[in-house]
């Protein structure tokens, strides 16, 4: 929670692990694991462990879920008037020109140094005046 507002940020799911669906050859294992940073294959050391069916759909199932962000509800409109309140650009008045429900974005029309100038805002950015 940030300024009163829950606020979603993304996590890795795994840090420092990639999955892949490949075929079990000694020439692809040797392949990956003299590419940099990459420690190795979890396993006994000499061979990796394939992952289950239900494992992958039990991590696909979890990806899919945190895929799915809640839409934020917009109450603005094009060409409205507003008032920037968080971020560089606070205290700021300008001009919604851009609604993009998905991401629960603005772009806002903002005058700096008197040329009129695009910033993409966060729904939560921005109020009415």
């Amino acid at each position: 929670i940030k300024d009163g507002e829950k606020k979603l940020s993304e996590r890795n799911l795994m840090p420092g692990y990639i999955l892949a669906h490949m075929a079990p050859k000694n020439d692809v294992f040797e392949m990956i694991t003299s590419l940099a940073g990459v420690a190795g294959f979890v396993g006994d050391g000499k061979h990796p462990i394939a992952m289950s069916e239900a494992e992958v759909d039990h991590l696909l199932s979890q990806t899919s879920h945190r895929q799915e962000k809640p839409k934020t509800e917009i109450q603005f409109s094009k060409n409205q008037n507003v008032k920037i309140i968080e971020g560089p650009f606070a205290g700021f008045n300008g001009t919604v020109s851009e609604i993009d429900p998905q991401r629960g974005k603005l772009s806002v029309m903002v005058s700096i140094f008197g040329r009129q100038t695009a910033v993409e805002l966060d729904v939560l950015q921005v109020d009415r005046l």
